[in-house]
């Protein structure tokens, strides 16, 4: 394998919004100095992506759609683009307009702490868009070609069960809290308080 080519090929993608993202979320992993893989960072794309549609009634943040298997969603060009191993930004220029970083920070202060496996269960919630689509077209081996629709996570995730319950999201080592904390946290996500 020509490696030279390889990572020219890469370097003309560099403008690509999802890696332009994708090098916001590594450059603040290294500032806050969490560990993170190429399958974290696409689940934690997936998440931003929620975040984004619930924000914008249903308009994706990326025009790829995500793909899943058993650990995750994750877009193809991202992952393919980081398989070799995850590359820090160094001396570039990150494109994201401060209304995306808004939206990116959210979903990062909640869950960058978070191990693979507790997003990656976050993901697959059952009946979920990443677990129904998993579920109903992975084949003998386990592995699945098909894509998750936007819409069909906008559509799950604006439901207002499923809404409240991505928001209140918390790592189970989170949840020893005070219940009239739970019930101000609620209210707050809920837009009924605050």
């Amino acid at each position: 394998m020509n490696f030279d080519n390889l990572f020219s090929k890469m370097r003309k993608h560099e403008d690509k919004e999802e890696i332009q993202i994708s090098f916001y979320i590594i450059k603040y992993c290294n500032d806050h100095q969490c560990i993170i893989s190429n399958s974290k960072l696409n689940m934690l794309l997936y998440f931003i992506n929620i975040e984004y549609m619930l924000k914008f009634d249903g308009k994706p943040l990326f025009q790829q759609e995500f793909r899943t298997w058993k650990d995750g969603p994750f877009l193809p060009f991202v992952y393919d683009f980081f398989w070799i191993g995850m590359v820090y930004p160094i001396g570039r220029e990150i494109k994201v307009s401060s209304e995306k970083k808004e939206i990116i920070d959210s979903v990062l202060k909640k869950r960058i702490a978070c191990e693979e496996f507790e997003l990656s269960e976050e993901t697959h919630i059952k009946n979920g868009p990443c677990y129904t689509v998993y579920n109903k077209y992975k084949d003998e081996n386990g592995i699945c070609k098909a894509t998750i629709k936007h819409q069909d996570i906008y559509s799950f995730y604006k439901k207002p069960w499923n809404r409240f319950r991505y928001f209140l999201f918390l790592p189970k080592w989170k949840w020893k809290i005070k219940r009239s904390n739970l019930v101000m946290f609620i209210k707050y996500k809920m837009g009924i308080w605050g």
